[in-house]
């Protein structure tokens, strides 16, 4: 093939000054990861086209075989630069080591000996003068220029492949931009093609040239390729904390981060190759659903939060636009927020307290100070002193009483920093041991054991089985259970043959297990079952109405849900039943 001496000066003279071009772009973009590598990409492609247009330009032996020497040396660097910038470009510059760089260095020292020293004329065999050739000068090549073709044309391979690997990593949203990257260091290789081959006697890569910085002008100037670099996407999407969604126009998840496949693995067991599925399916019978509906209706940005299993989640989803402003998908970044609102829940739950112990220093420990005021001022008017001090003396008592129970709410609504194995059927024995309990039986259904405070779930039983044995009793079938009545439970004669069950559900619909509590008592009415928990509610003239909020306490503190409800066995006959959500069974060893 033949071009005439204009055309191909034209043709190289285009090429270097579009390379130069894009050589003072990337030069104010030099601060930018990768940006100097990249520069010397392409200037050594301005070395290439320029050699190759001076050859033809000037019509002197000497000068052709000097130019032919360092077109030669543009070439080394120019795969070397490409291949350092492949790494740093795709997120692998961990590899740039003094090791990698000594390595890469032996490629251009071997080509300068041979082309420029050339001992035993192993590179250049021969080289004789023709005027009708394009150069004016005829190579003829020896053995050493094969490991030259082997180096160069490898790491330009090495290069594209890892070009290519990045491309079916990257979101669709950025694909053009990898495809730019790919053609752009794929055509001046491919350029050489024909001329080592010897179909031409030029060198067209020179000319092609041209489009491949074209394409990387592209990649910089619509992709922004030097500030959208994806070692960002490696090193920030793999590592950042938060979950990260990219989501097309048709609700097609196109990319996701390790912690974002976490968050999803909590409501979707199935199968885990999430990229291409539609991401609203994966959300079923969540609250995200919901919000998820609502806000892509609109293209404003929107930041909510949803709970997910026994998570909270702060959501904040983005509408992606590109160079033209078209809207091409979302970006949602999920930040798991679980423990701040445990933090508020237990600031909420503090302040709770708080209004409680207001109101109970203001309310009912003023009803015992003012009865036992009355009966002072009766004992200084009257000679009947004993009587009237012996009210005295137990309206103290039940202040008394009233300030244990406030502390041991104060006490037991701490949260629970560092469970430890409990045995179930062990613990629950030391309970009752701890209750006077008549001939009332307990039936411990399960040997397992749960991660739990010991104390603390020690004293949650004993309150259950103390407000089963005296709610439960024949003297007390119509009391309400709303409280561990400080009437010394001891001295309860219990003949109603009650019997109080402790075990554990497997209830796989429920987070985690349910520890429960029932007995063949009378029960409780459903209208009560929510008030029974609130701290000094009572139908009872002589209970203080803090035992089972004490319980709901223990269980708050171990973040176990908490209810009351009626026994299902049959031979409970419909008594009472308290479930605790949550429980963590520790396993078997």
């Amino acid at each position: 093939m033949v071009l005439e001496q204009s055309t191909l000066q034209i043709a190289y003279t285009v090429s270097v000054v579009t390379s130069l071009a894009l050589c003072w772009i990337l030069w104010h973009h030099r601060r930018k990861t990768g940006a100097v590598v990249l520069l010397c990409y392409i200037f050594a492609g301005v070395v290439w086209s320029a050699t190759q247009l001076a050859n033809i330009t000037i019509d002197d032996p000497a000068v052709s075989l000097a130019l032919l020497r360092i077109w030669f040396l543009g070439i080394a660097f120019g795969s070397v630069a490409l291949f350092v910038f492949a790494l740093q470009y795709t997120g692998r510059e961990q590899y740039l080591g003094s090791t990698t760089y000594l390595a890469l260095s032996i490629y251009p020292v071997y080509l300068f000996l041979f082309v420029f020293v050339d001992p035993g004329e192993y590179f250049f065999e021969t080289i004789e003068s023709d005027p009708t050739t394009v150069l004016g000068i005829v190579p003829e090549y020896g053995i050493a220029i094969v490991p030259h073709l082997i180096a160069a044309y490898s790491l330009t391979a090495v290069s594209v492949l890892m070009f290519v690997d990045m491309y079916y990593r990257t979101p669709s949203l950025y694909r053009g931009q990898s495809l730019a990257v790919i053609g752009g260091s794929l055509l001046p290789a491919a350029g050489t093609l024909p001329l080592v081959f010897g179909l031409v006697e030029f060198d067209p890569a020179p000319i092609v040239i041209p489009i491949a910085s074209g394409l990387f002008t592209v990649a910089i100037v619509r992709y922004r390729l030097i500030d959208l670099v994806p070692i960002a996407r490696d090193r920030v999407l793999e590592t950042i904390n938060d979950g990260v969604f990219v989501i097309d126009r048709g609700d097609r998840l196109v990319d996701i981060n390790p912690e974002g496949r976490r968050i999803l693995r909590t409501v979707d067991t199935g199968d885990q190759n999430y990229i291409g599925r539609n991401f609203r399916s994966l959300l079923e019978e969540t609250d995200l659903q919901q919000q998820y509906d609502a806000i892509t209706a609109s293209r404003e940005e929107t930041t909510f939060e949803v709970s997910i299993g026994t998570s909270h989640l702060q959501v904040t989803v983005t509408p992606i636009d590109d160079g033209h402003d078209r809207h091409v998908g979302w970006l949602a970044i999920v930040h798991d927020v679980t423990e701040r609102k445990r933090h508020e829940d237990r600031l909420e739950r503090q302040n709770e307290r708080l209004d409680q112990f207001a109101s109970l220093v203001s309310h009912d420990l003023r009803n015992p100070l003012t009865v036992a005021n009355g009966y002072l001022e009766l004992a200084r008017e009257t000679d009947d002193a004993d009587d009237h001090l012996e009210e005295v003396a137990q309206a103290h008592e039940r202040m008394e009483t009233i300030i244990d129970d406030v502390l041991t709410i104060a006490r037991e609504g701490a949260d629970v920093t560092d469970p430890e194995p409990v045995n179930l059927e062990a613990l629950a024995e030391r309970a009752w041991n701890g209750v006077a309990t008549g001939d009332t039986t307990l039936v411990v259904h399960s040997s397992a054991s749960i991660r739990a405070d010991p104390d603390r779930l020690q004293r949650l039983l004993e309150n259950l089985f103390r407000n089963a044995v005296e709610h439960g009793s024949t003297s007390s079938q119509n009391a309400v259970r709303s409280d561990d009545d400080r009437t010394d439970s001891r001295a309860v004669a219990v003949e109603s043959g009650l019997v109080v069950r402790v075990g554990i559900d497997r209830d796989e619909s429920a987070t985690g297990l349910t520890l429960f509590v029932a007995d063949t008592g009378p029960g409780i009415p459903p209208d009560q079952r929510e008030q029974v928990f609130e701290a000094g509610y009572t139908t009872d003239d002589d209970g203080t109405g803090f035992g089972l909020s004490i319980v709901a306490e223990i269980a708050r503190a171990h973040g176990w849900s908490v209810r009351a409800t009626e026994s299902e066995s049959e031979s409970e006959s419909g008594g009472a039943r308290f479930e605790f959500g949550g429980v963590e069974l520790v396993p078997e060893e």
